[in-house]
């Protein structure tokens, strides 16, 4: 039993209608599920910022827990108003243009991957797990040159360890 189709200027709505190479979205529920699993995320941080401490006995540092936490709630509020529009423009006249995944595989795929680099990471070290994790992912999005792959590899090791190790002295795992 087939569903009667939409003309094609008008958006999807409701759930993702996949065909054999791309999903169609409504926008209004795209940031309705980007609100939830981003403030998911945020609360998982902010349950894993209460085992850090709070302050090292000086009244001048904000402590280990300052950054984390703070980024978190910033996280959590931009997810929550991301919601709160993606409500909004689902009960409202203003749909706005349906969002079109052409690779869906690709896009699950990266999920996936990002995961697995954040729980992976613990274990591998940090530079051992994006090595890993940052070709695959720029292959996944259509990046086929190995020279870009090679330096925005490069690129993104070195960005990361002088904001942490050398600005923040932070000991990456």
């Amino acid at each position: 039993m087939t569903s009667p189709s939409q003309s094609e200027g008008e958006p999807q709505t409701g759930l993702p209608q996949a065909d054999e190479t791309h999903w169609k979205i409504g926008r209004g529920l795209a940031e309705v599920l980007t609100g939830l699993a981003f403030s998911a995320i945020a609360g998982y941080f902010l349950l894993l910022g209460k085992d850090l401490p709070d302050s090292n006995f000086n009244p001048t540092d904000p402590g280990t827990a300052a950054f984390p936490d703070t980024m978190a709630w910033a996280l959590l509020a931009c997810s929550i108003a991301i919601l709160l529009f993606g409500i909004f423009r689902m009960f409202s006249s203003e749909k706005g243009e349906g969002i079109s995944i052409t690779e869906p595989l690709n896009v699950i795929g990266t999920i996936l991957l990002t995961v697995l680099y954040a729980f992976s990471m613990p274990f591998v070290t940090y530079y051992v797990a994006t090595i890993v994790w940052a070709p695959l992912v720029l292959l996944l999005s259509g990046i086929r040159s190995w020279k870009w792959i090679v330096s925005l590899t490069i690129l993104t090791l070195l960005v990361a360890h002088f904001v942490f190790e050398r600005v923040l002295s932070a000991n990456l795992p």
